[in-house]
């Protein structure tokens, strides 16, 4: 797993991540890898990453559980739960649809079809669909 702290991107398991961002991070949870100005996707364009090809079982659930809970958030536990994946497979399988999205025609760098913070209460991130990707899941009927 991958992150930026401090302007300096670090590699390693969700534990020294976590570790790292209790040390070096704000104490509250901070958005990590969304744009504020970029944080909204046209519904049209994330439904053509839905629909470009086929979704794995995994894919599916992870986003059908986002749009049900949402507007909360929900958490890499939850989704683990949801999929039966360990961490490193959801971050797999979260990896490979940040891959669908910006293989996608129409693609604009800084758009996300997840809004994610980390949450210092449970040690872990927390994940939730962006307005027009929520759309996009619900008019697909995930």
């Amino acid at each position: 797993m991958k992150a930026t702290i401090n302007g300096i991107e670090v590699e390693g398991s969700l534990s020294e991540i976590a570790s790292l961002l209790r040390e070096f991070g704000s104490p509250s949870p901070t958005r990590q890898g969304v744009s504020d100005a970029n944080s909204s996707m046209d519904e049209d364009f994330a439904f053509r990453v839905l629909k470009r090809r086929p979704l794995s079982r995994e894919q599916t659930a992870v986003l059908s559980l986002l749009r049900r809970n949402h507007p909360n958030w929900t958490t890499a536990f939850d989704l683990q739960k949801e999929t039966k994946y360990n961490p490193n497979q959801l971050a797999g399988l979260l990896g490979a649809f940040g891959k669908r999205v910006a293989a996608t025609e129409g693609h604009q760098k800084g758009q996300y079809f997840f809004e994610v913070i980390w949450d210092y209460d449970v040690d872990c991130y927390k994940y939730r669909l962006v307005d027009g990707a929520r759309s996009a899941v619900i008019r697909a009927g995930l």
